[in-house]
C-alpha cells in the first residue's frame, strides 16, 4: 500500500526577542534599587508620580510584554505527494534485467519489439527501454512494414490526489512525421492493448478491444522524432483535470506505445528511460504555531481526507540541513531544542 505522506509548506519565522538588553537592564535595576529605598544620598529628588508601587507595576508589565514578543509568519500551503514511479527503480528500469523484474507488461509486434539494457549508450544507470528489430543487439527499426508494440503497468493512484504529472527521458528518430512515434495512454485494466492498433496517424483511436477514448481510457499524448537524436529529451505531462479525476482513487493500465508504418522512417526508434510518475494534492491551510518558548513550538496542520500519516521537516533559515518527523499520526507536533532568536520554516 502506497504511503501518503503530508507534507506542510508552512514558513514560520519566530523572532525570539531578547528580554532587555545589558544597558537598559541596568537603567531600569538603578530605577528599581532608588524605589526600593536604597536612593543614594546624592541622588536628586525625583518626581513623586514616577515612583511608589506603580513603577513596580510598571516595570513588571514592560519585563512581561518583551518576554511574550514575537513576530509570527506564515504561508499557509500544503500538499501531500505519492511516489507512483520512481526513476530510480522500476522507472529507470533498475529493479531487474527485464521488463517483467521492472514490474513492465510487453506486448510485442514480430519484428520491431520492446527491450532492455544500454545499446542506445545514452541511459542513466545500467538500462532503458528500447525498441530493436533483432531482439535488443541494435536501436534500430524495420520501416517496411506496419507494426505496434507497447509496455505497460498498472499503478493504483491514491484517492484525493488529482494533481498527477508523468514524465520521462527520451530519444528517437523515425522522421516520418505522425506515422513513426511513441504514443502514451492510460486506461482501465480491462483494455489489454494489442499489435493491431494504433494505425496510422490515430491518436484517440487504439483498435484495442474496450477502449473508448475518455471513457475506459485516455490518449496522454506522443513524441515524434528528431533527425539526429544526440541529445535527451525530458517530456512532461500533466494529467488534464479529466484524466486526473478518471484515475484519482482507481487503479489505471499506463501504456507506451511505438508505431510504424510501412512506408519509410528513419532510424533510430523509441528509446525512453527516468520514467516517474508523481500525483499530489492540495491540502487544507494550516494552523499558526502555538506553545511558543524561547526553544520551542507547536506546529499544526489540518487534517487531511484520506492520508494515512503525515511527515513534517524543519530548520534555521539558511541552515542546509533539514531535521524531518516522519510517522506522524496526528494535527500538531512538537518542535524542539530550537535556537534562541533564530528564525525558523517548516515543510
Amino acid at each position: 500500500m502506497l504511503q501518503k505522506l503530508k507534507n506542510q509548506h508552512t514558513r514560520v519565522i519566530f523572532m525570539l526577542i531578547r528580554y532587555f538588553c545589558k544597558s537598559n537592564r541596568k537603567k531600569m535595576m538603578e530605577n528599581y534599587t532608588r524605589q526600593a529605598g536604597c536612593q543614594s544620598p546624592a541622588t536628586p529628588e525625583r518626581d513623586s508620580s514616577r515612583s511608589g508601587p506603580g513603577l513596580q507595576r510598571t516595570l513588571m508589565k514592560r519585563f512581561v510584554l518583551l518576554g511574550a514578543l514575537l513576530i509570527l509568519v506564515g504561508v499557509n500551503s500544503s500538499f501531500a505527494q505519492t511516489t507512483l514511479i520512481s526513476p530510480t527503480g522500476d522507472g529507470g528500469f533498475e529493479t531487474g534485467s527485464t521488463l517483467a523484474a521492472n514490474g513492465w507488461t510487453a506486448v510485442n509486434a514480430t519484428t520491431n519489439t520492446w527491450n532492455l539494457g544500454n545499446v542506445p549508450g545514452w541511459f542513466t544507470g545500467n538500462r532503458g527501454a528500447y525498441i530493436s528489430n533483432d531482439i535488443g543487439t541494435t536501436w534500430a527499426y524495420t520501416n517496411s512494414t506496419a507494426q505496434r508494440s507497447h509496455i505497460y503497468r498498472d499503478i493504483a493512484f491514491p484517492a484525493g490526489e488529482t494533481s498527477i504529472t508523468l514524465s520521462f527521458s527520451w530519444r528517437g528518430n523515425g522522421n516520418d512525421g505522425d506515422w513513426d512515434n511513441l504514443q502514451v495512454y492510460i486506461a482501465n485494466t480491462s483494455v489489454s492493448p494489442t499489435t493491431s492498433g494504433p494505425t496510422g496517424t490515430n491518436t484517440t483511436t487504439t483498435g484495442w478491444t474496450g477502449y473508448t477514448n475518455g471513457t475506459t481510457g485516455y490518449y496522454l499524448t506522443k513524441i515524434n522524432g528528431t533527425v539526429t537524436p544526440t541529445s535527451t529529451t525530458t517530456v512532461t505531462y500533466n494529467f488534464t483535470s479529466a484524466q486526473a479525476t478518471y484515475a484519482a482513487g482507481n487503479t489505471r493500465r499506463l501504456i507506451f506505445s511505438w508505431k510504424n508504418d510501412g512506408g519509410g522512417g528513419t532510424n533510430p526508434p523509441a528509446a525512453i528511460d527516468n520514467i516517474s510518475l508523481i500525483s499530489s494534492c492540495t491540502g487544507a491551510a494550516t494552523a499558526a504555531a502555538t506553545n511558543i518558548t524561547a526553544i520551542s513550538a507547536q506546529a499544526n496542520w489540518a487534517t487531511y481526507t484520506g492520508a494515512t500519516s503525515y511527515s513534517i521537516r524543519y530548520r534555521a533559515i539558511g541552515n542546509s540541513t533539514w531535521t524531518t518527523l516522519t510517522g506522524l499520526t496526528g494535527t500538531s507536533t512538537s518542535l524542539a531544542s530550537l535556537d534562541n532568536g533564530t528564525p525558523y520554516e517548516t515543510k
